[in-house]
């Protein structure tokens, strides 16, 4: 007795006939549309992933460029000239860490590796240090200054400029002459007693036996 087509034989021969009225796409084309559209999302992902970056960095004003341990800095070349400005302002190590988003930890490394910034902070601060000074001495000693006062005079304002006098300060005049003339001007006078020993043993030598001082 004949046997028919198996059915394994039959769903191939079905499948050939749907795929020739192009009810069904062929398996192997099915394969390579899968891989393209994984490789496009790949490709998309990686695009947006690249936009995040860039957003980032926008925002936060540095890259993510590994330093000499191999982690990521933030630090940039163009820091160093932000910060000796801000540090002429009067900006501490506490204020540049806030401006640049990291740790006041993080400004003393970069101070540590980069010698750029190192010298940009410490000359700026320096300047920033003279101009107190300079302000300083000129309260300590009086100062003026112009400026204007405004008058009514039938109806209309009147100004007229002047020298503004502002009197010399004590406590500033104190402050500068502890710092700049300590030997003279300190709360604490000490007296040198070098060579007491040997005055006192000569007194004890001239001084009569059972006199009393």
């Amino acid at each position: 007795m004949a046997r028919g087509p198996s059915k394994d034989v039959k769903a191939a021969a079905d499948r050939a006939e749907e795929r020739s009225r192009g009810k069904a796409p062929a398996a192997p084309v099915v394969a390579a549309q899968g891989k393209a559209e994984k490789k496009k999302a790949r490709k998309v992902r990686a695009a947006v992933d690249r936009a995040a970056a860039k957003h980032k960095e926008d925002l936060t004003g540095a890259s993510e460029t590994p330093d000499v341990g191999g982690r990521p800095t933030k630090y940039k070349a163009e820091f160093a000239k932000q910060a000796a400005k801000l540090c002429h302002l009067g900006a501490t190590d506490a204020d540049l860490a806030d401006f640049f988003g990291v740790t006041t930890r993080t400004i003393m490394n970069w101070s540590a590796q980069y010698p750029g910034f190192f010298h940009a902070l410490k000359s700026s601060k320096a300047a920033a240090d003279n101009r107190v000074v300079r302000s300083l001495y000129q309260r300590a000693i009086g100062y003026e200054y112009d400026a204007v006062k405004i008058f009514q005079y039938e109806g209309s304002p009147v100004v007229v400029p002047y020298r503004e006098k502002v009197a010399p300060d004590t406590v500033a005049c104190i402050f500068w002459l502890k710092n700049r003339c300590k030997d003279e001007w300190r709360d604490k006078q000490e007296v040198e007693h070098n060579g007491s020993a040997a005055f006192l043993a000569m007194l004890k030598r001239v001084t009569p036996q059972g006199a009393t001082s």
